[in-house]
């Protein structure tokens, strides 16, 4: 593990507390953990940690779990032979300790890994998703260098990782699902998508796939009325920004509301796929929807 001198140095540059700074390169740690243990082949990784560590980096929040898509459900499962791997010795100096392990109904894991390394402790939650609703092929992304990089025992490796626009269409329906009440992080999420290029002739069968599969109602324009700062919890970003790295809530929002009005924009099909999302009468309409998104990611 890098020494505790170096974690404190990047953790000034990066304007953040130690313990964020930490748990950042704790991370990357366990990413390389999971190439060493060969489950890249059987994982593939999502969510806020790889936003910032694959797509946006220095503008990206920082991110203190691990969310990963199990790509099979062949036995062992790979999330047990992740955790079992983590725990039988340190890695690179790391110790971790695996606790309050649990399931979901649908099968969905999760568990708390304790850390432990030259002087530094911390929780890093793990959940691995057991969904086969996959649209289009996982995809291996490089990380993005950080100023630690030259630290490390390692060259760290490109990870298996959703598509990034697959990635968007789920912080779509997460951000959603959660309008009242909801994290500001997933705003903030979506705000800096805003500073990228982004297909919506892609992004919005996605996002009604994704709601079929999901089960849930999702109504595009009800959505953008709804991004108002009010309607968010804003606390759960303190910390995870740079100290310089300010967030005008209200621009955010507006930004996000702007750049997303095209998901408004339904074709007769997405109508239907996003009308049945939550009574499943049929899946005619979504598995042609689901091949038309594929056909028309291969041709980009």
């Amino acid at each position: 593990m890098i020494a505790s001198q170096f974690v404190r140095q990047y953790a000034v540059g990066a304007g953040v507390a130690d313990d964020v700074a930490t748990q950042e390169i704790v991370l990357t740690y366990v990413l390389q953990h999971i190439h060493e243990l060969g489950l890249w082949a059987r994982l593939a990784f999502k969510g806020g940690t790889s936003l910032r560590k694959t797509l946006f980096a220095e503008t990206g929040r920082f991110s203190q779990d691990l969310d990963l898509l199990a790509l099979d459900d062949s036995r062992p499962r790979p999330e047990d032979l992740l955790v079992d791997g983590m725990s039988r010795a340190p890695f690179h100096g790391i110790a971790f300790s695996a606790s309050s392990i649990r399931y979901s109904a649908i099968g969905n894991f999760g568990a708390q890994i304790e850390y432990a390394a030259d002087g530094a402790q911390g929780l890093i939650e793990i959940q691995v998703s057991h969904r086969p609703d996959l649209v289009l092929p996982v995809i291996k992304l490089p990380l993005l260098p950080q100023s630690y990089f030259a630290r490390l025992e390692f060259e760290p490796v490109a990870v298996t990782n959703l598509n990034p626009i697959e990635m968007l269409a789920e912080k779509i329906l997460a951000c959603g699902r959660r309008l009242l009440g909801g994290s500001g992080k997933d705003v903030y999420d979506l705000y800096q998508f805003c500073q990228r290029p982004i297909d919506f002739e892609t992004l919005r069968p996605l996002v009604c796939a994704k709601a079929w599969t999901d089960g849930v109602e999702f109504d595009p324009q009800r959505f953008l009325d709804r991004l108002e700062p009010r309607n968010f919890n804003w606390e759960e970003l303190r910390g995870l920004l740079r100290r310089n790295q300010t967030h005008d809530q209200a621009k955010a929002c507006a930004e996000v509301r702007a750049r997303f009005h095209h998901l408004v924009e339904l074709t007769p099909q997405e109508v239907e796929v996003l009308a049945d999302a939550t009574r499943h009468k049929g899946r005619g309409a979504y598995d042609e929807l689901v091949e038309m998104t594929r056909g028309r990611a291969q041709t980009l």
